[in-house]
């Protein structure tokens, strides 16, 4: 389960396990289209993110 926060343009910016008051309330399930998207979205991100850093660590050896 899902409590979403939407940007401006109308697209999920963060999922929360809990709702928050006033900031996320929109539930959506686990295997929605959307939730999935970001999902994945975020996973190879912060995949990425690993990568540069351990990059930049072995350069600093």
């Amino acid at each position: 389960m899902a409590y979403v926060t939407r940007s401006a343009d109308g697209e999920i910016a963060g999922l929360y396990e809990q709702p928050q008051e006033g900031y996320a309330e929109e539930f959506l399930p686990d295997d929605n289209s959307e939730v999935v998207a970001f999902s994945e979205r975020s996973e190879a991100a912060l995949a990425a993110s690993r990568t540069e850093m351990l990059r930049h660590m072995r350069e600093c050896k």
